[in-house]
């Protein structure tokens, strides 16, 4: 006997799969690891997998991966959405897609879709005070890199000032010289 609820994931998945292909189709996505293209996998898999009731298998059969790579996708998601704007836009639209196509057979989702899409803020906190401490050391290099420059330059002019010093001094005493011969 067949259930409501695999009939409800075999259409899920056949319109996510259609909706993939359409996707390769219209972007021109490869199956290489082109930063473009690795953006639209991982976009197209976190909003299937937050938005429908598809396992990683199927949502990784859908994208012709492996299960891990939707994994990792879904643990990228913050990151990514937080700092890349290109993945931000590209998540955006495709998880509004997915979400609309799938509303179009009203499916209800048993998992909330939330989950995925809305920052957890203690974890963009934790993100950015990782992001900031970066920055602080990138920072502390480059004052020692100043520092280091600073104490060159010094050590630079104070020998340049000594040798003007001296090349004064010999000057004078040329000048000396020549007044006592000339009696000037």
């Amino acid at each position: 006997m067949v259930t409501n609820e695999i009939i409800d994931l075999v259409t899920q998945e056949t319109v996510l799969t259609r909706m993939w292909k359409k996707l390769i189709k219209q972007n021109r996505i490869e199956e290489n690891r082109y930063r473009r293209n690795v953006i639209f996998r991982h976009a197209f898999a976190t909003a299937a997998r937050a938005n429908s009731d598809l396992s990683l298998i199927a949502v990784s059969k859908i994208i012709k991966k492996n299960h891990a790579t939707v994994i990792h996708a879904m643990k990228q998601h913050e990151t990514n959405y937080l700092y890349d704007d290109e993945y931000r836009s590209i998540y955006n639209s495709v998880a509004e897609e997915v979400t609309s196509k799938l509303a179009e057979f009203r499916f209800e989702v048993s998992r909330k879709p939330a989950e995925l899409t809305v920052i957890n803020a203690d974890r963009a906190l934790k993100i950015q005070n990782m992001h900031l401490k970066r920055q602080i050391s990138d920072l502390k290099k480059d004052i020692e890199i100043l520092k280091e420059l600073h104490a060159n330059q010094i050590k630079s002019l104070t020998k340049n000032y000594k040798q003007i010093v001296e090349d004064k001094k010999e000057v004078d005493d040329k000048l000396k010289d020549f007044r006592r011969r000339y009696m000037l």
